[in-house]
């Protein structure tokens, strides 16, 4: 399965959750590996766990045996039972996107996207190539100038989900924009 999608995000979270503490050091992942290893007795290597995270590169997707293991470290029998789970869950739901949306498949190098959520967000994003983007203004955001970040889609109305999000030599990260009403506002200024 690819490690971008919403399933392995939100396990992640999850497992993130479960140890209280957020993936963003090699000891982070060190430590995972063997809590992992303490709790059900099988092992995924820190290699393994920084790419499932995205914080090294290497292939995009991830092995049903490992999907099995963290599951199961999450609490679940295995991967099936997971994503059995998650799709019974009454807050989880399918629907169409009402608002405007910007398919990062169709931007040029150098185009910007603004985006505004509340309470009085504002950022600017420039396309810099292969589903990334730059940070070149944020106004009462967490978000910095020269912040930089992977995302496959902006949808007016719904979160904008932030993979990869590099600040200088820290570690990749995840971020979340407009988490409870999602974005309030986007506009494309083509090139």
């Amino acid at each position: 399965m690819d490690k971008k999608s919403p399933e392995i995000i939100v396990l992640r979270t999850k497992i993130e959750q479960s140890i209280e503490r957020v993936m963003k050091t090699p000891s982070d992942f060190d430590f995972l590996s063997g809590v992992i290893w303490e709790r059900l007795k099988e092992y995924i290597s820190p290699t393994t766990l920084k790419r499932t995270w995205g914080y090294i590169g290497g292939a995009t997707t991830i092995r049903n045996s490992t999907l099995v293991i963290l599951a199961k470290f999450a609490g679940y029998k295995d991967w099936e039972d997971y994503l059995k789970q998650i799709c019974e869950k009454s807050d989880i739901e399918s629907s169409f996107f009402d608002g405007a949306t910007i398919n990062t498949d169709k931007l040029t190098v150098g185009d910007m996207i603004e985006v505004t959520w509340s309470p009085n967000r504002h950022c600017t994003f420039k396309y810099i190539g292969d589903y990334r983007f730059e940070v070149v203004i944020s106004e009462n955001s967490k978000l910095r100038e020269g912040d930089t970040f992977e995302a496959h889609f902006f949808i007016e109305g719904e979160p904008l989900y932030m993979d990869n999000l590099k600040r200088g030599s820290n570690p990749p990260t995840a971020y979340l924009c407009g988490n409870k009403n999602g974005l309030n506002s986007i506009q494309l200024i083509i090139k």
